[in-house]
C-alpha cells in the first residue's frame, strides 16, 4: 500500500531521473506532461490512466494497420510500458 503523501513532487524530479524510469526511447517532456495530467490528489501517479494516455501519445509509432491483431498487441504493450513508467516514477516519489 502506498504512503499517504509522496515525499517528492513531479516538478522536483530531474529529466535524468524520469528517463531512468523507462527502457527504450521516448520524450522526457512528453512523459513529464502525462505524469502531471495523471496525478491523484495526493501526488501519486495513476498508473493505468497514465499507461492509456502514454499509449495514445505514441500511437503514431505503431507500424501496423489499426484494428488488426498486431496493432492491438502493440497498443497493449505500449499501455504496459506506460504503466511500468508510472510505477517507477511512483517509486521515485516515495523516496527522499
Amino acid at each position: 500500500m502506498k504512503q499517504e503523501m509522496p515525499k517528492r513532487k513531479i516538478d522536483a524530479l530531474t529529466d535524468d531521473e524520469i528517463e531512468s524510469c523507462f527502457e527504450g526511447s521516448t520524450d522526457v517532456s512528453l512523459v513529464r506532461d502525462l505524469l502531471k495530467k495523471n496525478q491523484d490528489p495526493n501526488g501519486w501517479i495513476y498508473s493505468i490512466d497514465f499507461g492509456d494516455d502514454f499509449a495514445q501519445a505514441i500511437e503514431g509509432f505503431i507500424g501496423e494497420e489499426p484494428n488488426t491483431k498486431e496493432w492491438n498487441e502493440a497498443w497493449a504493450v505500449n499501455c504496459e510500458w506506460g504503466e511500468s513508467i508510472a510505477d517507477n516514477v511512483n517509486d521515485l516519489l516515495a523516496k527522499k
